[in-house]
């Protein structure tokens, strides 16, 4: 019996050994501490590649860790069962830990229509496939939905959520098909390092030049890929690198890192999944090539794919979902690298996602200059609402100094941009320069809205510098509504601005004008976003206050309006980007400060408004709503030790272009700490 055992523990010995060599890809000796891919946790044989002639899967390991195992859909790709990974993200306010998408992944073996069968483990009210641009329409029968594709693609499949945004779906499902995989390089070759199908432990791979790193579908490695002044490198293959153990919040928690001089790379056809920071980031790099990548990020900097400083860059074909700037251009020397100009990078045929940010940015980091940049057939399936975030656009260009240096940005291309979410008021671009750096000859040309959206955006300069030569052209949304001058709010430090066609004003239901954003509330002009600042004396009548360059408009001191913070009000307190805003109100018995909007068109609209006093004492406010010259439609009263902010019931009415809705501040008989915040939030229910 004891020589049987030992016979037994010698025949396992032996059939470890031979699993280990076969995880450890081809070429490597799992001994060396130095080997690039030695330890992969202990795995059983993976099922077979199932390869019917129309389609290619790629089973996962049996070791796979139950949290990147998918739960909550099962996924047959032309009747083959499709495995399904799991993800983690953030999106929609939520916290960590409450975001976890599905993915699959296969390939196409020939060109025909081919089925995807999807059956969830929740009930379905709502299912949409995007990019809208397929016009693919599931048939949906209980929890199951099926629908045909017949090309590659990244593809999202939305369940239960609304026209607002992607995030509004809890639980998201991504099925990247890949193209016929070609040029696979020869495993045999010494300078091929091979990822067989195997779970592989956490490490740093410090990429070397003239190598191929291929990951075999199946393959699911942890950790990073990095490179430095190196040069012939590619990272091919379908397999998965998962950043979920990278805990550095600089570079070294680059999924993807190449930097300092790196030339000739190629990165195409895997997934990377779980970053924490940014997931792809190329510096001071040269001939870079990105296609059919797909990413998935988890974490507050987790930028999508950032070119920084490089030149001569095309990124096609792929799928981004980060956190935060998914499609970025920027040109800043992080550590060790020499400055260089970031010229000739064009963006190409991808879907992305931003859960919080922009999802196309030229910016923030911009110390040299920033030249032919191409953004073209790109969908955008969800980006940040306020207050999530304030000051962002779908397509954002914000060059911003840094160490001394500005660089200017020149010669940018938005071409055939399709935005499959309900734009938030005024922020479909927004060319603002920050700290320095002009921005010329900037380009918009056939940009689609889906959902009806809202068309609009900012163009800014400042000081010496200079936003100029912008072309818009065929900028429209799903109704047919076009882009007009009236929502292209610039200010002085602006110079020639095309449109085509030519639309003087335009209105559309839905448009909102919420006080608490940039985008259609607050401002330091009468007038923007239709808002103005203005007093009543004791004849009733209404003039303008001025402002004071203290985030105060003023009437002589007697009374003021403040454009102030929500989460910490102080009379002025320092502007940040993320907080949502109000109109901070004070009158006196003898000036009552009043805030108005003014209609852009005749229509229907509705009237919403919160509002608090954040000091106890006094006798309390009321907050009268009037149209014109009329007594209140609507008021709130706002108790003297109510610190917490109260909500208006819904009002609406019909209004007549030119219109004015005043919110005015009535003082009772005791004025002592009386300032109140509103939010007023205005929209159109018809247009007339």
């Amino acid at each position: 019996m004891k020589k049987l055992n030992i016979f037994f523990i010698t025949v396992l010995a032996l059939l470890t050994l031979l699993s280990a060599s076969n995880c450890n890809g081809n070429n490597t000796n799992p001994d060396d501490p130095d080997d690039p891919i030695d330890n992969p946790d202990p795995v059983k044989p993976p099922v077979p590649v199932i390869e019917d002639g129309t389609v290619k899967l790629y089973p996962a390991p049996t070791s796979l860790p139950s949290n990147v195992q998918g739960v909550r859909h099962s996924v047959s790709v032309a009747g083959q069962d499709c495995f399904v990974y799991r993800t983690e993200a953030t999106g929609g306010g939520k916290e960590y830990g409450q975001v976890f998408p599905e993915y699959v992944y296969f390939d196409f073996e020939k060109e025909g229509r081919i089925t995807i069968d999807v059956t969830a483990n929740y009930d379905l009210s709502t299912v949409e496939i995007l990019p809208s641009r397929f016009g693919i329409t599931p048939v949906v029968s209980g929890r199951k939905i099926s629908f045909e594709i017949s090309k590659p693609g990244q593809y999202f499949v939305k369940t239960n959520g609304d026209h607002t945004n992607g995030n509004t779906s809890n639980f998201n499902l991504y099925i990247f098909a890949n193209p016929k995989e070609t040029d696979i390089p020869d495993k045999n070759d010494p300078n091929v390092v091979w990822f067989s199908p195997a779970v592989y432990s956490h490490k740093e791979y410090h990429l070397e030049s003239g190598k191929t790193y291929y990951l075999e579908g199946g393959a699911f490695l942890y950790g990073r890929f990095y490179a430095n002044a190196a040069s012939d490198i590619r990272i091919c293959g379908r397999g998965t690198l998962c950043g979920e153990f990278l805990t550095d919040m600089g570079d070294p928690g680059r999924t993807i890192c190449f930097k300092n001089g790196c030339n000739h790379i190629t990165l195409e056809g895997i997934n990377i999944m779980h970053a924490k920071v940014w997931q792809v980031a190329f510096y001071q790099s040269t001939n870079i090539h990105v296609n059919n990548v797909h990413t998935i990020s988890h974490g507050q900097s987790s930028d999508g794919c950032d070119i920084t400083g490089c030149q001569h860059v095309l990124v096609e074909n792929s799928f981004f979902r980060g956190h935060d700037d998914i499609l970025a251009v920027k040109s800043i020397v992080w550590g060790e690298g020499t400055p260089m100009d970031c010229q000739d990078v064009t963006f190409k045929n991808c879907v992305i996602w931003s859960d919080s940010s922009n999802p196309m940015t030229i910016g923030y980091e911009t110390a040299q200059n920033v030249k032919d940049i191409t953004y073209e057939t790109i969908d955008v399936l969800s980006m940040s609402m306020p207050p999530v975030w304030q000051l962002e656009a779908v397509m954002a260009i914000e060059p911003h100094g840094m160490n001394g240096t500005v660089g200017n940005v020149d010669d940018v291309t938005y071409k055939d941009i399709r935005v499959d979410l309900s734009v938030p008021q005024n922020s479909l671009f927004r060319l603002s320069v920050d700290n320095g750096g002009n921005i010329r000859n900037i380009l918009f040309e056939d940009i689609f809205v889906n959902y009806s959206g809202t068309l609009g955006g900012l163009l800014q300069g400042s000081g010496d510098y200079l936003v100029s030569d912008v072309t818009f052209r065929n900028v429209r949304n799903s109704d047919g509504a076009q882009l007009s001058l009236d929502k292209i709010y610039k200010n002085e430090k602006v110079g020639k601005v095309t449109l085509e066609p030519n639309v003087a004003e335009s209105t559309i239901v839905g448009e909102t004008w919420d006080y608490s954003t940039e985008f259609g509330g607050y401002g330091f002009r009468q007038g923007t976003n239709n808002w103005y600042y203005k007093w009543i004396d004791a004849s009733g009548n209404l003039k303008d206050m001025t402002y004071g360059n203290d985030y105060r408009w003023y009437k002589d001191g007697e009374c003021f309006i403040l454009i102030d913070r929500t989460d910490t009000p102080s009379y002025g307190t320092k502007y940040s980007y993320w907080p949502k805003w109000s109109a901070g109100l004070l009158s006196s018995s003898s000036a009552k400060a009043a805030l108005v909007w003014k209609a852009p068109a005749s229509g229907k609209i509705s009237v919403n408004m919160t509002a608090r006093k954040w000091q106890n004492g006094g006798d309390g406010v009321i907050v009268n709503v009037c149209k014109n010259t009329l007594g209140p439609f609507a008021a709130l009263g706002v108790a003297s030790d109510n610190n917490a902010f109260t909500t208006m019931r819904e009002a609406t009415r019909d209004v007549s272009k030119g219109d004015e809705i005043r919110f005015i501040f009535d003082p009772k008989a005791n004025t002592s700490c009386d300032f109140t915040q509103i939010v007023p939030v205005i929209k159109y229910l018809e247009v007339r």
